[in-house]
C-alpha cells in the first residue's frame, strides 16, 4: 500500500486557512492556501509514481495501491486533457477539448469528499447530475385525508413542496498541474485531479453548509435564520440566529433544547432518535470532551455522555465557541455539474509560478436546512468540565426515610 495522500494534518491546516480567506474575502491568502496544498498533493504522488510502473500493474495490484483502474471513458478524457494541457496554446487547445469529466469519475470525487468529511455525511449530499432545480417536502410527513380534495387540501399540499433552484449558485475549484505532473500519465493524473478537486470542493462545501449566506451564490448556513418573513439583506444575506448559551449537557440543558426541535416550523410535531453536534476540532477537546467525559470509580473513562444520542461531528468552518445542534439530513445540500458543464479549463485567476498552471472545475449547488427548527447554532464557550453531582439529604428526610423503610 502507498502511503497516504496529504496527512491530516496537511488537510485540517488547508480547510482553516482556506475558511478563514472566504470568511475574511482574501483572494491572496485563499490563493496561498490552494498552493501550498496542491504543492504538496504533488510532491507525494510524484515521489509515488516514480516507485511504481502503473502502465504495467494489473488491476488488483493497481486496486492494492489505491489507484483507480481506469474506464475507456475516463482513459480517454485523462490522455486528452494531457495532450491540451501540453500544447503550445493550451487555452485554446482546453476550449476545442470538449469532454468533460465522466460521472464516473464526478462520482468518485463526490465519494471522496463524503469519505474524508463527515459534516457532507450527515446532511441529505445529493448528486443532482445535471439537475438545474430540485424538488423537496419542506414539511414533515402528511396526514392523509379521505373525502373530497377540496382547494384547501390542494393548496396545503403544494405549500409543502418547495423548489430549490441549483443553478444560482456555484462551486469553483481550482488544481495546479506542472509539467512533471503530466508527464506521469492518466493514471496518476486522475488521482492527482480527483485528490485536489475532493479536498478543495469538500472545503468550500463545508463552509458554505455551515455559513453560508444565501446571497451572492452562496448556499443558506445551517447558522442562518430561515423562518418565513424573515428578512434577507441583500449584502449580508440571511442573518445568523441568535447563539443559544449552553453551559453543560444534563438532561435538563439538552432537553429544551431537543424540545425546540421537537416541532418544525409550523408548528407540527416531528419525532427523531439522534442528532448532529458540529463543532470546530479544537472545541471539541478544549470544551466538548471535558464536557462529556468522566472518570468512573474504576479507575476508567467514560466518553461522550449525552442524555440523548448524539454523533459528534468536527468541522472547521465552525467558529471557535460555536457549535451547531441539528437532526440528521435535515439539511439538503444538492451538487451536480449542471448541463453541459463539468469541464476543466485553464484559469488566469491565480498567478503562482511560471512552471506551474491553474485549471479550475465550475460545479453548481444549493443548500438549506428543512426548516428553521431543524438546527440550532449555539454558544460554547463557557461550557463546563462533566463533575460527579451530590445530592444533600437533610437530617429530617433521612428521619422520614428510616421511618418508611421501618414500616
Amino acid at each position: 500500500m502507498f502511503a497516504t495522500i496529504v496527512t491530516e494534518e496537511k488537510k485540517t491546516e488547508f480547510a482553516q486557512n482556506l475558511s478563514k480567506a472566504v470568511r475574511e474575502n482574501d483572494a491572496e491568502a485563499a490563493e496561498k492556501a490552494f498552493r501550498e496544498y496542491f504543492e504538496q498533493v504533488e510532491q507525494d504522488i510524484v515521489r509515488q509514481a516514480k516507485d511504481f510502473d502503473a502502465a504495467n500493474a494489473d488491476k488488483v495490484v493497481l486496486a492494492n495501491r489505491g489507484l483507480r483502474v481506469l474506464s475507456n471513458a475516463e482513459e480517454k478524457y485523462f490522455k486528452g486533457l494531457i495532450e491540451a494541457a501540453k500544447s503550445v496554446d493550451a487555452v485554446k487547445a482546453l476550449t476545442d477539448f470538449s469532454e468533460v469529466l465522466p460521472d464516473t469519475e464526478i462520482n468518485a470525487i463526490f465519494e471522496d469528499m463524503q469519505q474524508a468529511h463527515p459534516l457532507l455525511t450527515a446532511v441529505q449530499f445529493t448528486d443532482t447530475a445535471a439537475l438545474t432545480k430540485f424538488i423537496f417536502d419542506a414539511a414533515e410527513a402528511q396526514m392523509a385525508v379521505w373525502g373530497e380534495l377540496t382547494s384547501a387540501v390542494t393548496e396545503e399540499i403544494e405549500g409543502s413542496v418547495e423548489l430549490v433552484p441549483l443553478m444560482l449558485n456555484k462551486l469553483t475549484a481550482f488544481m495546479l498541474l506542472s509539467n512533471d505532473m503530466l508527464d506521469l500519465g492518466p493514471v496518476w493524473v486522475e488521482k492527482y485531479t480527483r485528490t485536489c478537486l475532493a479536498e478543495a470542493l469538500a472545503a468550500g462545501a463545508e463552509d458554505g453548509v455551515v455559513n453560508g449566506s444565501g446571497v451572492k451564490g452562496q448556499p443558506i448556513g445551517m447558522k442562518r435564520k430561515i423562518a418565513k418573513g424573515t428578512d434577507v439583506n441583500n449584502e449580508t444575506g440571511y442573518p445568523e440566529k441568535t447563539a443559544v448559551k449552553v453551559t453543560d449537557f444534563s438532561p435538563a440543558s439538552y432537553g429544551a433544547l431537543l424540545a425546540q426541535m421537537a416541532k418544525t416550523e409550523a408548528g407540527k410535531p416531528r419525532s427523531f432518535y439522534k442528532v448532529d453536534l458540529i463543532v470546530n476540532p479544537v472545541d471539541y477537546f478544549k470544551l466538548i470532551m471535558p464536557a462529556t467525559t468522566l472518570l468512573t470509580p474504576s479507575g476508567t473513562y467514560a466518553h461522550d455522555l449525552y442524555p440523548f444520542p448524539t454523533n459528534v461531528i468536527t468541522s472547521n468552518a465552525v467558529a471557535s465557541g460555536k457549535a451547531l445542534l441539528g437532526i440528521e439530513k435535515k439539511y439538503f445540500f444538492g451538487i451536480g455539474v449542471g448541463t453541459g458543464k463539468g469541464k476543466i479549463e485553464k484559469s488566469t485567476d491565480f498567478k503562482f509560478l511560471e512552471d506551474v498552471s491553474t485549471y479550475k472545475i465550475k460545479l453548481y449547488g444549493n443548500g438549506r436546512a428543512r426548516d428553521d427548527n431543524a438546527f440550532q447554532y449555539l454558544d460554547i464557550s463557557e461550557v463546563k468540565p462533566l463533575a460527579y453531582g451530590v445530592l444533600a439529604v437533610t437530617e429530617s428526610a433521612e428521619s422520614s426515610a428510616a421511618s418508611d423503610a421501618e414500616g
